[in-house]
C-alpha cells in the first residue's frame, strides 16, 4: 500500500516527512491499526502489509496536522482473496543448448 501526502504550498521544496495512521476496518467491522508511516521529501509513503483474512478492507491514511499543515485523510477499499499460488524461484541450472553445424565458406 503506498499514497502521497501534498501540501498548499507555493513552494514545491517546503514539503517535510510528516507521519501518517494506517488504520483498517475488516469485513466484520473490527478497527485494526496497521502501522505510523512517515513519508520522504516528495510526501510519499508505503508499507507492506499482510491480512490475517480474506474479505472487503476499508483502510484509511491518516495525518493529524502539525504546527504548518492541518490534518487530513483519505480512505479506499481493498478486496482480499485468497493468495495466488507462489511462482517458484529461478534455479541456477546452466541450461545447454542445442549443438549446431557451422559451415564458411571463403571465394578467392
Amino acid at each position: 500500500m503506498d499514497g502521497i501526502l501534498t501540501h498548499a504550498t507555493r513552494n514545491s521544496n517546503e514539503c517535510k516527512r510528516s507521519t501518517s495512521s494506517i488504520d483498517t476496518t475488516d469485513s466484520n467491522g473490527n478497527p485494526v491499526h496497521i502501522a505510523d508511516v512517515t513519508s520522504d521529501m516528495s510526501g510519499t509513503f508505503g508499507y507492506m502489509w499482510t491480512p490475517s483474512s480474506t474479505g472487503l478492507y476499508k483502510v484509511t491514511a491518516t495525518f493529524v496536522g502539525d504546527e504548518s499543515y492541518g490534518s487530513s485523510w483519505a480512505q479506499t477499499y481493498i478486496g482480499v482473496s485468497s493468495a495466488a499460488s507462489q511462482t517458484p524461484a529461478p534455479t541456477n541450472a546452466v541450461q545447454s543448448a542445442p549443438s549446431y553445424e557451422m559451415y564458411f565458406a571463403a571465394s578467392p
